[in-house]
């Protein structure tokens, strides 16, 4: 029988914390819809589920009922208008907002880095970081924001190193060499191969 997590009383601060923080740079980026384009409602809408949803994970985890649930990606809907894919660089809202929202990036990198924080980290079961983890690495990535170790994505399986075959100096590969056609030592001389070759007579002009 698995015993029923534990309560995390640090949770209940930390997703305070981090619901207004957050809830800041949503109120911000629609204040400033025109710099975006049609980037604006995206994006506003993708801060503000993942505050939902990270409040709602923190607060399973401070009352000790979190459960862990299988993760699957959502399938795509067919039909219908394509999805907007949001910017993937790092500090891209920084770049775009300045200082109006560099200020709750500083914010965001003190929470993470407070004692009580780290004690959440500490004793928060595995799964529970996952899920922290996954829904957190957007939001850090575009406020440009470093990730405790706790929160990072596990480390990519080394590939197998392919063998190449070995190649000349003008880069092309080299060919497997010939077998030869006859022996490589000297041939035995044959018993018809010795005789004297007799001498031919010179050449005479004809008067």
């Amino acid at each position: 029988m698995i015993p029923p997590p534990a309560s995390i009383p640090e949770a209940r601060d930390f997703s305070a914390r981090l619901t207004a923080i957050l809830a800041c740079v949503t109120r911000l980026i629609f204040a400033r819809t025109h710099f975006f384009a049609a980037l604006g409602a995206p994006l506003h809408n993708r801060i503000a589920g993942a505050s939902r949803r990270l409040a709602t994970l923190l607060a399973r985890l401070a009352a000790g009922t979190f459960r862990p649930r299988p993760h699957s990606p959502k399938p795509g809907t067919k039909g219908g208008p394509p999805p907007i894919h949001l910017p993937q660089g790092r500090a891209w809202l920084v770049a775009k907002l300045g200082c109006h929202v560099a200020a709750y990036a500083s914010h965001l990198d003190f929470l993470l880095r407070d004692p009580a924080t780290q004690t959440l980290l500490a004793t928060a079961p595995p799964e529970a970081l996952k899920s922290l983890g996954r829904t957190l690495r957007p939001i850090a990535r575009l406020l440009g924001v470093d990730l405790p170790p706790e929160l990072q994505p596990p480390p990519k399986p080394p590939r197998p190193k392919s063998v190449k075959p070995p190649t000349s100096q003008s880069g092309r590969p080299k060919l497997p060499p010939l077998l030869p056609l006859y022996p490589q030592a000297r041939p035995r001389d044959l018993p018809f191969m010795n005789f004297a070759a007799t001498p031919r007579p010179p050449k005479t002009n004809p008067a």
